[in-house]
């Protein structure tokens, strides 16, 4: 896995920075977007080079942001008013501790007694 710092410059270095600056994994963007995984991959690689403009509108609501950035990146910049990367990632972790914690609390159930007869 490629963890450098995506290209701005490019739409695949924007959407694959989206998606790393909102924690959220390349499958779970494909399957709410509506595209199977090997096209998302094909975006954030730039072998896509045009995706198309009805799964970008998709994309661009799914992580919230002006889809005039996206395409041309002109208007507010959504990736320069994060915290840092620290700050992200450490944000991800908490969450990811608060679900695992919230699973946790619901798999345990009471212990069934067994009735002696």
């Amino acid at each position: 896995m490629d963890t450098s710092t995506p290209n701005l410059k490019t739409i695949a270095g924007r959407i694959r920075a989206l998606r790393l600056q909102r924690g959220m994994k390349r499958y779970v963007v494909a399957e709410k977007v509506g595209i199977s995984r090997v096209c998302y991959h094909g975006w954030e690689s730039g072998e896509v080079e045009e995706p198309k403009l009805g799964a970008i509108v998709a994309f661009a609501e799914l992580v919230d942001i002006d889809l005039d950035w996206l395409i041309r990146r002109k208007g507010e910049d959504p990736i320069e008013r994060r915290t840092g990367p620290r700050m992200s990632r450490a944000g991800r972790r908490i969450a990811h501790l608060r679900k695992r914690a919230d699973i946790r609390i619901r798999k345990r159930r009471p212990k069934k007694r067994k009735l002696k007869k």
